[in-house]
């Protein structure tokens, strides 16, 4: 396909070309997140303190057996209660589902849950990259909505929390403006 019928094609049909870019950005996206997703191979633990907390959140709860369900609402006795929320309750009990399921289709358990856990985080960030985009194509339109769907100009340099100005001009006025925040000071 020659570079004049690529143009043809995609200023002809715009709905395309975002849905085009949307999946070059979550394929890009996905690459970045998915590589190198066992970091800490030769190590018998996660060193991640986090992580290795939730982890041991999930070894500690279990079903309870089918006849015994009502011990669910009984928080003391209850073996699926984790007795700890700092992260919430959503990433434990999913993992305990997600090595539940596994076990009961392959016949076997999964004694280092690292690389399930990672791969549903990874999920996680593409589903917000995903929702945020659809979401800011409702609000503001194709364009912008793509916009906030890339990772920041900045992202290359470590400020992985840094949140870039979104400024949405409509016939000259600013519709949200957020700050720009890096390190300890704001640009």
């Amino acid at each position: 396909m020659s570079k004049k019928n690529l143009k043809s094609l995609l200023t002809k049909s715009p709905e395309k070309t975002y849905w085009l870019a949307l999946i070059l950005i979550l394929s890009i996206a996905s690459l970045l997140r998915f590589n190198g997703i066992n970091w800490d191979q030769g190590f018998g633990f996660t060193p991640h303190p986090d992580e290795r907390a939730i982890l041991m959140k999930v070894w500690e709860i279990e079903f309870p057996s089918l006849s015994n369900l009502s011990v669910l609402f009984d928080r003391s006795a209850s073996t699926w209660n984790p007795h700890w929320f700092p992260y919430g309750s959503l990433p434990i009990y999913l993992l305990e589902i997600l090595q539940s399921i596994w076990g009961a289709l392959t016949g076997s358990e999964i004694f280092d849950p690292r690389s399930m856990a990672r791969s549903l985080s990874t999920l996680a960030d593409l589903g917000t990259i995903a929702g945020t985009a659809l979401l800011a194509r409702v609000c503001f339109g194709n364009r912008v909505s793509l916009d906030l769907s890339r990772p920041p100009r900045d992202a290359w340099r470590g400020n992985a929390a840094l949140v870039r100005p979104a400024f949405v001009a409509t016939k000259g006025r600013v519709l949200c403006p957020t700050p720009r925040w890096t390190n300890s000071r704001i640009k």
